[in-house]
């Protein structure tokens, strides 16, 4: 009787246990997920006013050109500027859980413009994730180095490829022309 009643007090408390990591990791996932979405929030609101000052600059250039008297490229200006107005408005006024559920239908309805897009995406965050960096120590543009550095196509292609070049081709040749163990390895005079 002893042994059931330490094993029911054993599997109470396991159970018990279980009940409360579960409940603490549902409450982790709530406080991750709203942090998320505060954050996401703040780059929307964020990305939102920038379109905005964006599209005002538009605006006035639509209008410096259309006192210029060239109306044609004010018109397409002006459209572009409408654009970056309504995407701002639809970022300020739409929330995430709406914006993902948009993004998943247009991907369903259009999956090529949609995989497109995504890829033009990716390339255009690379290439200011590449321009963001910071230089390492040790880069120096090849232009403003204090040693000259040669490069890996200038002088004899050969040399670099197999180790073999053709003796006498250049100036650097004949000095290596003169070094005793290659005239030895090649039994031939210095020149």
């Amino acid at each position: 009787m002893n042994q059931q009643t330490s094993s029911a007090t054993v599997g109470d408390t396991v159970e018990s246990t279980t009940q409360k990591a579960k409940e603490a990791a549902t409450e982790a996932q709530q406080k991750i997920g709203d942090q998320l979405r505060s954050s996401v929030d703040t780059g929307k609101v964020r990305a939102a006013d920038t379109l905005d000052r964006f599209a005002n600059a538009l605006t006035q250039s639509g209008q410096q050109l259309r006192n210029d008297n060239l109306g044609g490229p004010s018109q397409y200006i002006d459209r572009t500027g409408e654009q970056l107005r309504k995407a701002s408005e639809y970022l300020r006024n739409t929330n995430v859980d709406d914006m993902v559920r948009n993004a998943e239908d247009f991907a369903r309805r259009q999956p090529a413009v949609f995989i497109g897009g995504a890829f033009a995406l990716g390339l255009l965050a690379a290439r200011f994730i590449k321009a963001s960096q910071m230089p390492r120590y040790g880069d120096v543009p090849r232009d403003k180095a204090l040693v000259p550095q040669p490069s890996a196509w200038a002088g004899d292609r050969e040399r670099g490829v197999s180790g073999y070049r053709e003796p006498g081709i250049d100036s650097s040749a004949r000095e290596l022309d003169t070094d005793p163990s290659y005239t030895r390895a090649f039994r031939r005079e210095p020149l």
